[in-house]
């Protein structure tokens, strides 16, 4: 499994954001981590599924979004993030993984979905 192409599909437009967090919920950066950790998961679970092969580890591929997708900068989530997690965790594998090497495939809830200061 490239973690280019798992990389490359990541979609966020980055904008000017100023936004506030209760004490009670996660900030925008836990948030990012969050989609990174699911993308990872959906992403190794169909890569499987679809018979690519056997996929490299969470750990690896998680890294591999962090380098491009900073997590540690975000500013605030959509008002669609909490839809975008629960429709990418439901997304079949024909849907969401379905060429090798293609990328994840988002559900259109999740773009934009987090954003950074530009």
């Amino acid at each position: 499994m490239s973690l280019k192409s798992i990389v490359g599909t990541v979609v966020v437009l980055v904008a000017v954001c100023c936004g506030g967090c209760s004490a009670d919920e996660p900030t925008p950066s836990e948030k990012c981590d969050r989609l990174v950790e699911l993308s990872c998961t959906k992403v190794r679970a169909c890569y499987e599924e679809n018979g690519f092969g056997a996929a490299g580890s969470q750990s690896d591929c998680v890294e591999g979004f962090k380098q491009q997708l900073p997590c540690g900068k975000a500013v605030s989530v959509d008002k669609s993030y909490d839809d975008c997690l629960q429709d990418l965790e439901a997304l079949s594998c024909a849907r969401a993984y379905p060429v090798k090497g293609g990328g994840l495939k988002y559900p259109s809830n999740c773009q934009p979905v987090i954003y950074f200061p530009g």
